[in-house]
């Protein structure tokens, strides 16, 4: 039986003790690999997230989405519901941290992009299999948020070493289209 907790604890390890240099090489690789996508180029709306723990950095594809006139949306927590809004974010947007040290956008939740409109979503991950099921935090915010309905491609985002050749799905996951990593990307086979 795959013990879940376990591979979520050694992977986040394993990601928050990788070298400054390798994660910026590493960011910069994978941001190059969504930028040649057709799904991203034909975008005008994507949501991103903001990098915590290791995590991938998106950084540099939010700067060029937004230089090439893409509308960017970043996520904000309901701790009440534990889902999430994305909220239009530009580099002057006002942040603020919240309780997981998250940055977020302090614009109105009414400004909040429904989920069927929104191109591309990319996703931080935890671990990842070839037929699309994500190991996240463990909070469920994501799952939640995309039950009823998600935009009209959702990618995951991971280091190449968070591959893993099966993790069983949960009836509450909601499958990936594909995930992209600094060497490939790999597109659901399911």
């Amino acid at each position: 039986m795959i013990d879940k907790k376990t591979i979520r604890s050694a992977t986040q390890a394993q990601r928050k003790a990788l070298p400054e240099h390798i994660r910026t090489e590493a960011s910069q690789a994978l941001c190059a690999q969504i930028q040649a996508l057709p799904v991203y180029q034909n975008a005008t709306r994507i949501a991103l997230y903001q990098a915590i723990d290791g995590e991938i950095d998106l950084h540099p594809l939010w700067v060029l989405a937004e230089s090439a006139g893409k509308t960017c949306y970043m996520p904000v927590m309901n701790t009440q519901t534990k889902t999430l809004l994305f909220l239009p974010t530009t580099h002057k947007t006002t942040q603020q941290t919240n309780a997981y040290h998250i940055a977020e956008p302090q614009t109105a939740h009414t400004d909040a992009a429904p989920l069927d409109n929104l191109d591309l979503m990319l996703m931080p991950l935890v671990a990842f299999d070839s037929h699309g099921t994500r190991l996240g935090r463990g909070a469920g915010y994501y799952d939640r948020t995309l039950e009823h309905t998600k935009p009209s491609c959702l990618l995951g985002v991971a280091y190449e070493f968070q591959h893993h050749e099966f993790l069983p799905p949960e009836p509450w996951d909601v499958p990936l289209d594909g995930v992209v990593t600094e060497n490939t990307i790999y597109w659901s086979t399911s």
